[in-house]
């Protein structure tokens, strides 16, 4: 993420009228009614989780019923795969694979796994009861 957390938090707090503070620590999660996660780089944000000790925490609240938001990361939350800023285009010049061929190669990788290729801009709701259940999606 370009922003600092405490930068970030502060656009989040504007833009939602939520009051955030900014976890230091796993224990800092503890009573917390929602967690927020931002998006950007996925193994960077993982790498922070891990060394803070907040994934498991984060996941053990979450099934135990504290609210998530998360943008563009799941943290494994859910039994489906999200390819967050989904967008069907072939490039002009562009000689590789195309969004939909990866989302393909991985459906065939993975085929107990769905994927849902996410357009910028949505969102999805998870319901509790959907929480690590496979999920039946119908569009």
């Amino acid at each position: 993420m370009r922003l600092p957390w405490d930068e970030f938090a502060r656009r989040v707090a504007e833009a939602t009228g939520f009051s955030i503070q900014v976890a230091q620590g796993a224990s800092s999660l503890e009573k917390a009614e929602l967690i927020i996660v931002g998006g950007g780089n996925t193994f960077q944000l993982l790498r922070e989780c891990r060394a803070r000790g907040m994934l498991e925490v984060i996941r053990e609240r979450v099934k135990n019923g504290c609210r998530y938001l998360g943008w563009s990361e799941a943290l494994g939350l859910i039994a489906f795969q999200i390819n967050p800023h989904y967008v069907s285009v072939s490039l002009p010049g562009h000689h590789g694979e195309t969004r939909d061929e990866r989302l393909e190669e991985f459906a065939q990788a993975n085929p107990g796994l769905p994927v849902i290729g996410l357009p910028e801009g949505d969102w999805i709701r998870v319901a509790a009861a959907f929480r690590r259940q496979k999920v039946d999606f119908r569009f």
